[in-house]
C-alpha cells in the first residue's frame, strides 16, 4: 500500500520549529515590559534576573532560526533553505535544490493559502 502523505512527519517537524520560534519571539514582549517596569520600580537583583531571561530568550530564538536553515528537505535530503535568504512563512516557498513545494506530500495547508495570498 502506498502512503498518501509521504512527508507528513517532516513537515510536522518544520511546523513545530515554526511554532517554537514564534512562541519565543512573543515571550520577549512581556519580558521587555517587565524589564522596563523593574528598572523604574524594582530592585537591581530582579533587573538582573529578568535581563538574564531576555538574554536566554534571544539565544533560543537564534537557535530556532539556525534550526530552520539546517532543516533537511523531505525529498532530496539537502538543506531546504539557503543561508542568508529570507524565509517568508506566510507565502508558499519551495526547496532550493529539488523544488519541493511547501507542505507537498502532507495534509497541511499553508496559512497563505487559507487567507488567499
Amino acid at each position: 500500500m502506498v502512503e498518501k502523505y509521504l512527508y507528513q512527519k517532516e513537515w510536522a517537524s518544520l511546523r513545530l520549529r515554526n511554532k517554537l520560534f514564534w512562541s519565543l519571539a512573543f515571550c520577549l514582549i512581556p519580558l521587555y515590559f517587565l524589564l522596563d517596569f523593574s528598572v523604574k520600580n524594582l530592585s537591581e537583583n530582579l533587573q538582573n534576573i529578568i535581563g538574564f531571561f531576555v538574554f536566554v530568550d534571544w539565544g533560543l530564538i537564534f537557535i530556532a532560526l539556525i534550526s530552520f536553515y539546517v532543516w533537511k528537505c523531505p525529498r532530496c535530503k539537502n538543506n531546504y533553505f539557503r543561508l542568508l535568504e529570507r524565509i517568508n512563512f506566510l507565502f508558499d516557498f519551495e526547496c532550493k535544490n529539488c523544488g519541493l513545494r511547501k507542505y507537498e506530500g502532507s495534509d497541511f495547508e499553508s496559512i497563505g493559502k487559507r487567507f488567499g495570498f
